[in-house]
């Protein structure tokens, strides 16, 4: 009975936080809406900071050929197979040429072969898509 504070239970401590983070949420959405974050989401955990080094480029790309060419006459399906490969679509953010800007995107994305190539260069947040200059002969991503 001589109690000199208020105790708050455990319940309505973790209901306070739930309270902070919901605030925390829709002061971003309506100050900056999600598009912006989900951008700054993907820049910190789903791309490295300082990129691909260009010799680990190349040989996965040689890896991509060798895989894609592994696809020639599978099926009847093998040419959407083949556009859809990993060659033909993986683009690599290169140590030292993708400069960064400060909305975080890179003015270029490199792709395995650049004139031969379906590197969606929006999905890289990257103004134009470059080359690695690796040809795959027999292998036609357009």
């Amino acid at each position: 009975k001589n109690k000199k504070g208020v105790e708050l239970t455990l319940n309505t401590i973790i209901v306070a936080v739930l309270v902070v983070l919901v605030l925390i949420v829709l002061i971003t959405f309506f100050f900056g809406g999600f598009k912006g974050l989900t951008d700054r989401v993907k820049a910190t955990f789903f791309t490295t900071t300082a990129g691909t080094d260009e010799l680990l480029a190349v040989q996965t790309c040689q890896q991509y050929c060798d895989q894609a060419k592994l696809l020639i006459g599978k099926s009847t399906q093998s040419n959407v197979l083949i556009k859809r490969s990993a060659y033909c679509t993986q683009g690599f953010i290169i140590e030292g040429q993708s400069k960064p800007n400060s909305q975080g995107t890179y003015d270029s994305v490199f792709a395995c072969n650049g004139a031969n190539n379906d590197v969606n260069k929006d999905s890289y947040s990257a103004n134009n898509v470059g080359s690695l200059g690796i040809s795959c002969s027999g292998i036609k991503c357009k």
